[in-house]
């Protein structure tokens, strides 16, 4: 095998490294040895041989299968509890919005019986004022409460039908009606 290997010459090489107190008179110097490389050739063999066989099992491991098998009972069971809530979250806004739908056309059949009473004043009012026992402004405010309670009937209708579809939505019904592509 060759190689080159550092060896000392035996000369010293003296360097200056700084001064003393900025004298040149004082100068501090570094003496170090002079090496050179010089071509070695080392003569033998070398044999060897290696194997390694590596076996590792588990005997325990600190309760982590354990503690990982818990925590996905405790989250199955968080997710099983998040589903009842929404069911009853869903069945509990069903029922208010049914509760509401129930009212509100309750109150389409009250608007509509104010509507027709108003008409029926405006027809009364008008013949009143044929005859002249009513003046031109009563007559124009009978026509505004007839006007105001056909509104009002509308708005009734119109809040019926809305709460209607919210009921259709809450039950999937609105997807059930929905062109296939």
């Amino acid at each position: 095998m060759n190689a080159n290997f550092r060896t000392s010459t035996g000369n010293t090489l003296e360097t200056t490294v700084g001064l003393v107190n900025r004298d040149p008179a004082l100068s501090v110097y570094n003496n170090v040895n002079e090496t050179a490389l010089i071509p070695q050739t080392i003569q033998g063999n070398s044999y060897g041989a290696y194997g390694n066989l590596s076996l590792r099992f588990n005997v325990f491991n600190g309760g982590q299968v354990r503690r990982s098998i818990e925590n996905s009972r405790v989250q199955e069971r968080i997710a099983e509890l998040s589903t009842d809530q929404l069911k009853l979250s869903l069945e509990n806004d069903l029922l208010a919005n049914f509760d509401l739908y129930n009212l509100r056309r309750q109150l389409v059949s009250i608007e509509l019986t104010k509507q027709e009473a108003a008409e029926l004043n405006l027809d009364l009012a008008n013949e009143r004022y044929r005859n002249g026992a009513l003046s031109a402004i009563d007559l124009r405010i009978v026509q505004e409460n007839a006007r105001n309670a056909a509104l009002e009937a509308y708005q009734a209708i119109f809040n019926t039908i809305s709460t209607r579809v919210s009921l259709i939505r809450l039950t999937g019904g609105l997807l059930e009606n929905l062109p296939e592509n």
